[in-house]
């Protein structure tokens, strides 16, 4: 069974993305924001023949952006999370709790788009389409 996936819902989730890292700009230094608009643009703008030529490489590359968030939470959640920290910075306590919940969203549309642009060339279980 393939599913079919409207592309303007794809684009949609990558200027998303690239929304939430310009919130979680706020207290950590990311990457997202010129990340994600870069791959919007480059994706949703090339011809149809060299777009099968590049997703896989898209698809690594969100890979790898989607394993260094979850390496970030994992790291700094924690930290910013502990008694000392809430102490010492209480200023900045909600700016972390609004970057770690972007963080965690980011993470989550990412793994949805990578399952979206999972298969490549005919065989992918979710076919992205041009529907007016």
């Amino acid at each position: 069974m393939v599913a079919v996936i409207n592309q303007s819902f794809v684009e949609l989730l990558f200027l998303i993305v690239a929304f939430l890292g310009g919130i979680s700009c706020l207290c950590r230094p990311d990457y997202n924001l010129p990340l994600f608009t870069f791959v919007w643009w480059s994706y949703f703008n090339l011809p149809e023949f060299r777009k099968n030529q590049h997703q896989r490489y898209i698809r690594r590359f969100i890979l790898l952006s989607c394993i260094q968030d979850i390496i970030y939470i994992i790291y700094w959640t924690p930290l910013w999370f502990s008694f000392q920290w809430k102490t010492n910075e209480p200023s900045t306590f909600s700016c972390h709790i609004l970057v770690t919940i972007s963080s965690i969203i980011n993470v989550l549309l990412k793994v949805t788009i990578l399952f979206i642009l999972r298969g490549g060339s005919g065989s992918s279980i979710v076919t992205v389409t041009n529907i007016l």
